[in-house]
């Protein structure tokens, strides 16, 4: 990802591009039988590109039994910001359209300001 953020950012054209890597499942927070883990509620998204405000958006769990950002008796972590609201987030101020449409609801709220 390094080596093709700085191709595109010697060719001029990183201010052109958004690179957007969403994971549709987090990880459990305890290793299972096989000294791996499973599918879990929260996981994580990534934004790459000239026009990102870079940064660590939203807080890390602590991983405390009965602590409120984990779900599912402690195993899982909760996901703090709703996937759609970064997609909304994306269809509005990047590709120009309208993500109520697009998504079929209004997700607007809620995605921390990236872009």
């Amino acid at each position: 990802v390094t080596a093709f953020y700085q191709d595109l950012q010697n060719q001029g054209l990183l201010g052109d591009t958004l690179i957007l890597q969403f994971s549709e499942f987090g990880r459990r927070i305890s290793e299972n039988g096989s000294q791996g883990t499973d599918h879990g509620a929260a996981g994580l998204m990534m934004a790459i590109g000239g026009r990102v405000r870079g940064g660590i958006y939203g807080t890390a769990a602590r991983l405390q039994p009965g602590d409120p950002s984990l779900e599912n008796n402690s195993a899982d972590v909760r996901h703090e910001t709703d996937f759609r609201s970064v997609y909304a987030r994306v269809i509005d101020a990047w590709l120009g359209a309208d993500s109520s449409h697009v998504l079929g609801g209004d997700f607007r709220g809620g995605a921390p300001a990236f872009l």
